[in-house]
């Protein structure tokens, strides 16, 4: 059995900037999940835009992990990326790290920020409550970047720019960054606290934006999405490191990001689903 879980996230409820192109990562993920690497189309769900938010992320990746006869897992999400020093929930004080997250829909305007955003230790939470040793078979796309506050003065209403999808903080939650120097940056998909074995397809370094633009096709797309999921068309069996060598090349020619492989580093010789 493969497994799949693929969430796409363009409207983010007039609360941050739109990335039209996610939906269009969500379904050709998708499509080339089932069409190259023969995933049945019931063993994938799919979350977009206001069904996305967190709680229903967590509710599927709970099924991404439920059944221990698989063969491949992945997980991809298409949408905003964020940096924050969180607080401590039940004493407000300030972690002495820095946290990549995925940001899921936000259910409300008064919201707080960190309800609706998604970092490592939630994802090691439910691996540790399921099966670790999936993780060996697990393979993570993040195609969002975290690098919002460097990414201010772009502009992100025209029809064909270039849109950052990362989420800028508000001043009081980005002041929090002033108060300690030189913190540690806990990255998403790490599983910190775990053993884990899997690996991290990242659209973008830490500093760098991933972007949302209009390609080849007259469409928008996550551009790492869109070179990845055509690269992998033409050739199911590369590997992940000649996916992201192949894929930064093309990039290179048009926008400045660099698509990482983080994790495990002995399934970077291994093809995209193992």
């Amino acid at each position: 059995m493969r497994k799949a879980l693929i969430v796409g996230i363009s409207d983010y409820n007039s609360r941050y900037g739109s990335l039209p192109g996610c939906l269009n990562d969500m379904q050709e993920w998708r499509d080339l999940l089932v069409s190259t690497f023969k995933f049945q189309p019931d063993d994938i769900r799919l979350l977009a835009n206001d069904r996305a938010t967190k709680a229903e992320i967590l509710i599927r990746l709970e099924w991404l992990f439920s059944s221990t006869d698989v063969d491949s897992l992945v997980f991809c999400f298409a949408g905003h990326g964020a940096s924050i020093r969180r607080r401590e929930y039940d004493t407000g004080d300030l972690l002495d790290h820095m946290d990549e997250a995925l940001v899921s829909y936000p259910t409300s305007a008064a919201e707080d920020i960190q309800d609706h955003l998604i970092f490592d230790d939630d994802l090691a939470e439910i691996i540790s409550r399921q099966n670790i040793e999936l993780t060996n078979k697990l393979t993570l796309v993040f195609d969002a970047c975290h690098a919002g506050g460097m990414l201010r003065d772009i502009l992100i209403n025209v029809d064909d720019a270039y849109l950052p999808r990362s989420i800028v903080m508000p001043p009081d939650v980005a002041s929090r960054e002033l108060s300690a120097t030189a913190l540690k940056t806990r990255r998403i998909g790490a599983l910190q606290g775990l053993e884990p074995r899997h690996v991290i397809c990242a659209a973008a370094k830490d500093i760098e934006s991933a972007w949302d633009a209009r390609m080849e096709d007259g469409l928008r797309h996550g551009a790492f999405s869109y070179s990845a999921t055509r690269s992998l068309m033409q050739n199911p069996t590369m590997t992940l490191k000649e996916l992201t060598d192949i894929t930064g090349q093309k990039l290179a020619l048009k926008f400045p990001q660099h698509p990482q492989l983080l994790g495990n580093e002995e399934r970077y010789n291994l093809p995209f689903t193992v």
